[in-house]
């Protein structure tokens, strides 16, 4: 193989990693460090900033030059009030599944109570009319003739029975004793009160995400803004090289093996390149 070849192997190593780089830069903005002050020019881009109305880009600018301490601030604030909602969340939780189980509890004693009341409310108004009409038919039925007395009588015992038990489905609520209907009550109240809170206190942590996540991604994007492909044209190349200056670092394990690669790739195609020379001089 020719030395152009070579040249040209090591020139499309240079370029692949460089693609390999910047799409994981992409992919996750921490597999690198960057350094505050690359691609700033602080001079030409303050001058820019006086003659401009633009204040997205004058806050991107001071990102990146200076420490944002109010973001900082405004992070640790956001992060001690998610801390504090997720101990008031466990908190209630533990006092909802608490009322909730209070409140079945006595809804269980309520039933018992307003099914013993509706038992008796049938077997003193309904039980009566229902034996009274099964007399009436076992009468009828071994009489030769069933007189329209007692047809009358039977059927006006049906509407009875029926006029009894819509009195029963209209009044349910106030079958019970009174005192298994007002602990029954209060139960209710108090587990609807604690998970009023519990859902209150769910949308301020969801609140609080969302300003957290708003802050995350204007940091992800003035981290993608600093720089662009050709930086990591560059830094491939210094690494081909082996010569870095400390202002892209490699954060990120698999970006560490991918420069461990191109390292050891590096080595291997220039000691061909160099072996390639020396045969063509001999």
């Amino acid at each position: 193989m020719s030395s152009y070849k070579y040249i040209f192997l090591y020139v499309s190593k240079i370029a692949l990693f460089s693609l390999l780089y910047w799409t994981c830069f992409y992919l996750n903005a921490d597999s690198f460090h960057l350094s505050r002050s690359l691609n700033i020019s602080p001079i030409s881009t303050a001058k820019n900033l006086w003659e401009s109305s633009d204040n997205a880009s004058e806050k991107v600018f001071l990102d990146r030059i200076y420490s944002n301490s109010d973001e900082h601030r405004k992070v640790t604030q956001l992060l001690n009030k998610k801390r504090a909602l997720d101990f008031e969340i466990y908190d209630l939780r533990e006092r909802l599944e608490d009322a909730r189980e209070k409140h079945e509890e006595a809804y269980a004693v309520l039933e018992s109570s307003r099914s013993s009341e509706i038992d008796a409310y049938k077997e003193k108004n309904i039980t009566p009319l229902e034996d009274e009409n099964e007399r009436l038919r076992n009468s009828a039925l071994s009489s030769s003739s069933a007189s329209n007395g007692v047809s009358s009588k039977i059927i006006e015992n049906l509407n009875s029975i029926v006029e009894f038990h819509n009195y029963i489905v209209a009044n349910f609520g106030t079958f019970g004793s009174a005192d298994a209907i007002n602990t029954s009550k209060s139960a209710y109240d108090a587990m609807w009160e604690i998970e009023g809170l519990f859902n209150e206190a769910k949308s301020k942590r969801a609140k609080i995400r969302g300003e957290y996540y708003e802050i995350w991604t204007r940091g992800r994007a003035v981290k993608l803004s600093q720089v662009s492909f050709f930086d990591f044209v560059y830094f491939s190349a210094c690494i081909s090289t082996t010569t870095t200056f400390g202002d892209i670092i490699p954060n990120s394990r698999w970006v560490r093996v991918l420069v461990v690669m191109q390292l050891i790739a590096g080595i291997i195609i220039l000691s061909m390149l160099v072996s390639s020379i020396k045969e063509r001089k001999l």
